[in-house]
């Protein structure tokens, strides 16, 4: 999957990047297939990230992507606020796992292949049915726009790289993993990690003539990572996604890097 549009599909500005591409590759016969068996669209969120206006001015490009089964993936969608992301940044306001279903949408294997071929002129898609997707888990904890859940686990989303706490700006990393609970077979564990991009005021690096030297990127920026215990209800025909007891786990397993 493409993390955002491709240049042929895209319109004006970040905003009009939302429809990106999702390539299927049967690896039944071989582990590096040549040729896709099926394409699909699927349009992102785009959302404002400035917070409270009503101008749309991002896609939330997509980071990760995890397999449940031949059609359903799940997708992890975010803004680029939070902590790292520098000063004039607004309050993160979109960082979600997405559930797609691949059934419900077009298959355009073939049809825009070629080089510069858009299935999106100028950002407006042509003719086709985006895969459709629903937000199963919202890492800021606004489903309900009246409260901020990650304010539980000790978290904020101040603007400006905020403090310690602050929601990491790139939430990128996305795995899932059976929770062996005999008594729900269906439970699984939800990891989601950021890459911090090395950003801590006491690194060190390994120069081109093997020589170490310090280096400072002006602030502290841990490595977290999330954990949510979900459950996946087998339902063929929907999509279906359900989180289980507190949800969150463990706010922020961190690991400060050091070096790189």
């Amino acid at each position: 999957m493409l993390q955002s549009a491709t240049l042929q599909d895209s319109g004006s500005g970040n905003q009009g990047r939302s429809n990106t591409r999702i390539l299927v590759y049967d690896i039944s016969a071989t582990d590096s297939p040549t040729d896709p068996i099926a394409q699909y669209v699927l349009q992102l969120p785009r959302v404002d990230d400035n917070g409270g206006t009503a101008a749309i001015n991002r896609t939330a490009a997509q980071s990760s992507i995890v397999v449940l089964s031949d059609n359903k993936i799940l997708i992890l969608s975010r803004d680029g606020n939070g902590r790292g992301a520098g000063v004039n940044t607004g309050t993160p306001v979109f960082k979600s796992v997405l559930l797609v279903d691949l059934n419900g949408g077009t298959n355009i294997d073939g049809s825009f292949d070629a080089a510069g071929a858009a299935v999106a002129p100028g950002g407006v898609l042509n003719m086709v049915t985006p895969v459709p997707w629903i937000e199963a888990l919202n890492l800021i904890g606004r489903l309900d726009l009246n409260i901020t859940e990650i304010e539980q686990f000790g978290l904020n989303l101040l603007p400006n790289n905020g403090d310690i706490n602050t929601l990491s700006e790139k939430f990128e990393g996305l795995s899932l993993v059976s929770a062996m609970d005999p008594n729900a077979p269906n439970d699984f564990f939800l990891f989601i990690g950021n890459d911090n991009d090395f950003q801590t005021q006491t690194g060190t690096l390994l120069t081109a003539n093997g020589t170490t030297q310090a280096y400072t990127a002006g602030l502290e920026n841990d490595t977290m990572v999330m954990v949510y215990r979900v459950q996946i209800i087998p339902e063929p025909s929907s999509l279906a996604l359900a989180f289980v007891g507190g949800a969150l786990l463990f706010a922020a397993i961190r690991a400060r890097r050091k070096s790189a």
